[in-house]
């Protein structure tokens, strides 16, 4: 953003300066598009209603809806779900690449995410507060998690050493999103798993994965599968779950 607008006033920002910034990003990234409008919104607006300017150009630019991501199964040609959760599981083992220190945190956030199959961003808030170790229970607070409301799930086996060795704030302390999307894609380099060309898997696709796994090898309810990812239920299903 500071590339394409920099220190221009806001009179000086035209229409196809926003789109250079909007189309520098990915099709599928619709939150951070909408994010760039719902920074600059108010300050058009702010500057029209002082009379600055007579147009935001931020009014010619809808609200960018959701790309849905391909199929997992137009895109990985040689595995099923289990097989391919089954890989990177493995894989996150062998992940190599942080310096040693932090090492063992990659691997257990990776690990985290996994096992639990939940959105990467929240993971990365848990806080040792969060741990309940007696009761082998995360509480993941309604203020990190996108239903806005507390979730509540079990700590899995293999991350219960290293939370135990963490005295306080956050179990995980990566910096950026983007950094942690090429660990995965790391990780998925020391695993089996064939792609189409020029198609990726992401760490929110194991979140989907998951879901497979639940309703099609382990039978469970799809409503309670869909619950224990934590999406947002409706009605007196939200009640009864």
């Amino acid at each position: 953003m500071r590339e394409n607008i920099g220190k221009q006033k806001p009179n000086k920002i035209k229409y196809e300066d926003i789109m250079k910034i909007i189309d520098s990003f990915k099709p599928t990234q619709t939150a951070q598009k909408n994010k760039v409008l719902s920074i600059l919104n108010p300050i058009f607006r702010e500057e029209m209603r002082k009379k600055n300017i007579f147009e935001n150009p931020c009014e010619h630019i809808e609200k960018f809806k959701e790309v849905p991501r391909e199929d997992i199964s137009l895109r990985v040609l040689n595995k099923k779900p289990i097989e391919i959760i089954r890989e990177i599981y493995h894989a996150i083992d062998k992940y190599d690449y942080a310096k040693h220190k932090y090492l063992e945190m990659n691997r257990m956030y990776w690990k985290m995410c996994v096992m639990t199959a939940h959105r990467m961003g929240e993971v990365l808030q848990l806080e040792k507060s969060h741990c309940y170790l007696e009761e082998n229970k995360i509480v993941s607070p309604a203020s990190i998690t996108k239903t806005k409301e507390d979730y509540h799930f079990p700590i899995p086996d293999e991350c219960l050493d290293y939370i135990k060795s963490v005295e306080s704030g956050k179990l995980f302390t990566m910096s950026s999103s983007g950094s942690l999307y090429y660990g995965f894609q790391r990780i998925l380099q020391k695993t089996n798993i064939k792609l189409v060309e020029g198609k990726t898997l992401s760490i929110h696709d194991v979140r989907k994965l998951m879901l497979s796994i639940m309703t099609k090898d382990l039978k469970i309810d799809s409503r309670l599968a869909d619950y224990c990812l934590e999406h947002k239920q409706q009605g007196v299903i939200k009640h009864y779950l």
